[in-house]
């Protein structure tokens, strides 16, 4: 376990470090009113892929531990088509929606046609990341995300350095890193020979069933975590919400932590659930996790400034405090994960769904009260405190599930 904990945690950490030397060429060639609107893009990106993706990554871990490996061949080939029919749903709908003259900030409309497109390939992607995750195959998940993550950061330098680019080569960029993705998604999993077998409908039923709770889950959790760039754009303009960008950025380096912890604590309990365990055993793990998160978050608080002084251009150092309040965000969101497996094991993701939708709502609140009275900031300080009530409603949920001395047993399909 600690091994592959190592090596999930390099290839996370590489792949966030790529991105924040890519920080410096962003800030430097590109304004605060322009890297408004790719934030705004990529909030889009975010909205839109969990209705392409369709949870079929969540089903597949759910579901990994209770097939044998012919069946999980079979439950793969079954599913990885919905996010083509999905992807081409999204896309319709999204050409006709932008029929209508919406006005976003410095984004060329042009882009947002092929939003189905880069939906698709980076739900291959994920399904890919879920499988390599269930398989504990850390060094080719590693190897994966370095590869996609380099040759968007790459792709993005040469555009805006050596071609002049400027925001335009940063919207390119992701499209690039996403084909690129798929190919090599495609190309694992057909090594894996889920392709030399005949789909079923019933794993296609099972997983759209699944993915209903899982798509109002991610889709609200977005939201929840992506809804205050919309409403800064909206309510302080463009150049402020660059400006919030950036700073988020560099406190989402505690996302790093808490999504490596996920990779690795997940399928670990998932296997212990297939065995006897305790609910002494579960909350002895637990605890332990929630004190090693705690210690790195106050690491990664420290670094915050540092960071801001050497890499980030003075322009937008308005906005630290801001970095400091979504480190705090994202480690209760990683406490939220320690407990959430239990729900999702049990297949309670319309419970999760409604938990997301309902903090996601207050959290929407807040910020447009927060923002309104407090500028940018308030947003980050709106999205802590309803990271905390997300996860402390996960919690006593979590401890409802198991009682002590009792087998977790597999849902069967």
């Amino acid at each position: 376990m600690y091994k592959n904990t190592f090596i999930f945690g390099m290839g996370n950490i590489f792949s966030a470090l790529s991105l924040f030397l890519l920080l410096p060429v962003l800030t430097h060639y590109i304004s605060p009113k322009e890297m408004g609107g790719i934030a705004y893009f990529e909030t889009i990106i975010l909205i839109v892929a969990p209705l392409i993706t369709f949870g079929i990554d969540g089903f597949l871990s759910v579901k990994y531990f209770v097939l044998d490996k012919y069946e999980r061949s079979v439950l793969s080939r079954s599913v990885i088509v919905i996010p083509l029919w999905t992807g081409i749903i999204v896309t319709v709908l999204v050409i006709l929606l932008f029929q209508f003259d919406f006005q976003i900030p410095i984004l060329h409309i042009g882009w947002l046609f092929g939003i189905g497109t880069l939906g698709l390939l980076q739900s291959i992607a994920a399904f890919t990341f879920s499988y390599l995750q269930m398989q504990q195959r850390a060094l080719l998940y590693a190897s994966y995300k370095i590869i996609g993550t380099l040759v968007g950061v790459i792709s993005a330098c040469i555009l805006i350095i050596y071609f002049d680019a400027g925001a335009t080569g940063r919207y390119a960029s992701f499209y690039i890193a996403g084909l690129v993705m798929i190919i090599f998604g495609l190309l694992i999993l057909k090594k894996e020979k889920i392709f030399d077998v005949i789909p079923k409908k019933k794993y296609v039923y099972s997983a759209l069933k699944f993915g209903r709770g899982m798509v109002i889950h991610s889709w609200s959790g977005i939201i929840f975590y992506a809804s205050d760039r919309l409403i800064i754009g909206s309510v302080a303009g463009s150049e402020e919400l660059g400006q919030y960008a950036v700073a988020a950025q560099i406190g989402m380096i505690m996302s790093i932590v808490q999504t490596t912890f996920s990779q690795i604590w997940t399928p670990y309990l998932f296997r212990k659930m297939e065995t006897r365990i305790t609910k002494e055993e579960i909350k002895k793990y637990s605890y332990r996790c929630m004190g090693i998160l705690f210690i790195v978050s106050a690491l990664c608080a420290a670094i915050v400034q540092p960071v801001f002084i050497w890499f980030i251009d003075i322009q937008y150092h308005a906005m630290i405090e801001v970095a400091y309040w979504i480190v705090a965000s994202y480690l209760f969101l990683g406490f939220y994960k320690v407990y959430v497996v239990h729900l999702f094991y049990n297949e309670k993701t319309l419970t999760i769904a409604k938990y997301t939708a309902f903090c996601a709502t207050i959290n929407i609140l807040l910020t447009f009260y927060f923002v309104k009275n407090m500028g940018a900031p308030g947003a980050a300080k709106a999205t802590f405190i309803s990271s905390v009530i997300f996860f402390l409603l996960v919690y006593f949920k979590s401890n409802s599930l198991i009682t002590d001395k009792e087998a977790v047993n597999a849902k069967s399909i």
